[in-house]
């Protein structure tokens, strides 16, 4: 169970160390925004590669409060991926009376859901929102604390229609956790793009703590009432910090992300 996954993870790791390349340049190619004819990125203009990483981390990171927001919006969101994968098991045999078998079986269909949510969200927020990421994980979110409203109130033990909340669920809150990654990404100059994301991660991972710990001695003291209602009210909470969002996409002409961007930039290089 440990060993084989951890070999295929290993196998898989040096195929990509052998040909991930990590842009254009590296193989002697130009800066794909001078292929498609877009702005230059910070770090290829001469102004940017006068800036020390410290400084442009500082600026667009440390500084950058919609990045904070994109980090706070994950803290919710793993709290309630991993609170569904810690505890659903528990929840379904325990509240909802249905068979430990049965229950395993419906967790992991939570997880292929939220394959499937990861694949349209991608696509949505490409095809539909045109970039605007906040807009589609705001309406993932409300959907999710939807599901996660019914799947707390509806007194039935039926295993399908149980599992087909659940589902819903993971299909909803997958798109937005994986998301994140590409929002925080969108928001920096691409040399501190692993830097934006890796905050993020760190948000998403403190929320374990909670999730785990946390929730199982708030359900021992309180009950599962409380504990979906938690859930409930992280999905809501992260639906409006999307919401701040909406107009975010520091990238795309024309936005007020965008102005606020080169505002900054014209700044650095005055």
């Amino acid at each position: 169970m440990f060993f084989l996954p951890a070999g295929i993870a290993f196998l898989l790791a040096l195929f990509i160390l052998n040909r991930l390349r990590d842009r254009p340049q590296s193989l002697g190619l130009p800066p794909v925004e001078q292929y498609r004819g877009e702005e230059a990125d910070l770090g290829d203009t001469g102004q940017g590669k006068s800036l020390s990483y410290k400084q442009v981390v500082k600026q667009y990171i440390l500084k950058n409060p919609m990045l904070w927001i994109v980090c706070l919006a994950t803290f919710f969101i793993y709290i309630i991926r991993y609170t569904v994968l810690d505890w659903g098991t528990a929840f379904l045999t325990e509240d909802k009376g249905i068979d430990i078998m049965q229950a395993a079986w419906i967790i992991g269909g939570y997880e292929l859901a939220g394959i499937a949510g990861m694949l349209v969200s991608g696509w949505a927020m490409d095809k539909l929102f045109k970039g605007y990421g906040g807009r589609i994980c705001a309406i993932y979110m409300l959907l999710c604390a939807v599901f996660l409203f019914l799947f707390w109130k509806l007194s039935v033990q039926s295993v399908i229609a149980n599992g087909l909340l659940l589902w819903g669920t993971g299909f909803m809150i997958y798109g937005p956790q994986c998301l994140t990654a590409a929002i925080a990404a969108n928001m920096v100059p691409k040399q501190v793009g692993a830097a934006a994301v890796g905050l993020t991660g760190l948000f998403a991972y403190l929320s374990t703590v909670f999730s785990g710990w946390g929730l199982g001695a708030i359900v021992d003291n309180y009950g599962w009432d409380t504990g979906l209602l938690i859930l409930v009210i992280s999905a809501i909470i992260a639906m409006i910090l999307f919401i701040v969002l909406w107009n975010s996409n520091p990238h795309l002409p024309g936005s007020q992300a965008h102005q606020d961007h080169q505002n900054k930039r014209n700044a650095i290089k005055t």
